[in-house]
Parts: structure tokens; sequence; C-alpha cells
């Protein structure tokens, strides 16, 4: 192989040559130095314009969402109250039973399977004939304490006065309890750990948009969750023990040792609360 070396004369570089070369290289330096700030605006200007598209499309799909969706919002409180001495429960459902193909004309094959089986039960609040007699008016302040120098006579009456008042008060207790009482209930009956239950208590909060929604588990299923907890309040307070050392009884004699913490107010305990308020009124509704 045959290399050809060029004349050193061309090898060099004429110094007008250099120059020139320099000078681009200092034009193109400034104008990139000039034209960074630009394109970091236009990057700017692109990012905001395609976060202005991505907040515009996801509002118009909220909206969508929400026109073609339904979500019930419900208050995060439990009605409860003891239902009247009088009530019965199967003549309800016996009156009630014409009243199940209003809801069932509607175009919802599982609502009407359920009132078919007899999951679904809607009991009605009767409304009081016209002749019956108005709501008396609210109780007025208890009667003083006697005092005394108070006659005989005078306390009579004021006795007297004070068992009229109670009477009425009963009366006007009776007439409210009345009035708060729903105008129309609906009983769901469900079964653990199913979606067809899930679907059909959806189905039906959207279709009555009740204003309070009650629930109540299983004897089993609460009882479950009552030993779960009461296994978990032992278990802490033996990790407390371990930990303080509360297996040396000369802790205890010396004092050294604080108290178990006290079980934290959870679930469970609630549940026994609204559980034994619904026992209280489950001999009316059998």
């Amino acid at each position: 192989m045959v290399i050809q070396r060029a004349p050193a004369a061309a090898q060099q570089q004429h110094p007008h040559d250099q120059l020139r070369q320099c000078q681009a290289q200092l034009e193109h330096a400034w104008r990139v130095i000039h034209e960074d700030p630009m394109r970091a605006l236009k990057r700017a200007v692109l990012v905001a314009a395609a976060l202005l598209v991505a907040r515009w499309s996801w509002r118009t799909g909220r909206l969508v969402y929400r026109a073609l969706s339904f979500r019930v919002r419900l208050s995060d409180r439990v009605l409860h109250s003891i239902p009247p001495s009088d009530f019965n429960y199967r003549s309800a459902f016996q009156l009630s039973q014409e009243q199940l193909s209003q809801l069932a004309l509607m175009a919802d094959p599982l609502l009407r399977e359920a009132l078919d089986q007899g999951s679904l039960v809607i009991i009605h609040r009767p409304v009081p004939a016209a002749g019956d007699p108005p709501a008396p008016s609210p109780p007025g302040p208890p009667p003083p304490a006697q005092t005394e120098w108070m006659p005989n006579d005078e306390w009579r009456a004021l006795m007297a006065s004070h068992h009229a008042w109670e009477e009425q008060r009963a009366a006007w207790a009776a007439w409210l309890a009345q009035q708060r009482m729903p105008k129309e209930l609906y009983l769901l009956g469900t079964a653990h750990v199913s979606k067809k239950s899930a679907d059909l208590v959806y189905r039906v909060v959207r279709a009555v948009q009740p204003d309070a929604a009650v629930v109540e588990l299983c004897w089993d299923r609460a009882h479950h969750v009552f030993s779960e907890q009461q296994h978990a309040e032992s278990q802490e307070q033996i990790a407390w023990w371990t930990r303080e050392g509360g297996d040396d009884p000369n802790c205890l004699e010396s004092g050294s040792a604080s108290k178990p913490p006290a079980a934290p107010l959870s679930l469970s305990s609630t549940l026994s609360n609204v559980m034994a308020g619904l026992k209280s009124g489950r001999g009316a509704l059998e």
C-alpha cells in the first residue's frame, strides 16, 4: 500500500481560514446561547398546553362518568328507634303486597327477581284518618317544688297539674315519635359474601335513594367479629405485660409497672352497642 503525503505547505492552514473558522464557531455559540431561552420557552408552552388538555380531558371524563353512573351519598349516622308496641310485621307485610308491583315495574330484572322471591319487602306507614284528634301542644315547664309554707290544698292542686303535665308530655312524645317514623321502610335480605347481594343492595339504594340505611349483621358474623376483637385485646395486654416486665411480681410490689392500656373503641364495640339496642325492640318485630 502506497501512502502519498501532501506537501508541508498544503498541510498548513491559511491564517484567514483559521480566523473564519473561529468566527463561525463564535457565531454558532452565540446563536446557541440566544436560542436556548426561546427553546425553553417553547417547551414550557408545550408542556402547559399538554397539562391544560389533560385537565380538560379529565373534567370531561368526570362529567361523563357522573352522567352515566350513580353514586349514593348517605350520612354517616345510624337512625335507631324502638318500634311501637302494637307493630305487627306479618300484617304489615300482607298489606304491602299490593305496593310491591309499583317497584316491580322498573326495568331491572334483579329487582324484579328480589320482589318475586320475597327478599325485598316494602312497609308503608298507615296514614291517619281525618277524624283523628290533632297533635297535642308542646308541654310547658314543670311545676315548681313545694315550699314549707304552701298549704295542703294548694299542694294537691299542684300535684294534679303535675300529673296532667306528665300525661300531656307522654302524649306529645308518642305523637312526635309517630311523626318521625319513615313513610316507607324497605327491608332487604342479603347473603354473606355474595356478589349478587352486593349488586342488589346497590340497585335498591339507587332506585329508592333512602335518607338513611341500617345494616344488621347475623349473629354468627357478629360473634366472629367480637371474638376476634377480644382475642386481639388479650394479645395486646399479654404483649404489654411482657414488655413492661409484668411477669416479675417485684414490679407490681415496687409500683414500677403501670396499668395496661385500655382497649380502644373499635367497630366491634360500636356494633355491640347497636345490637343491644336492636335486641330490645326485636320482640315487637317477631
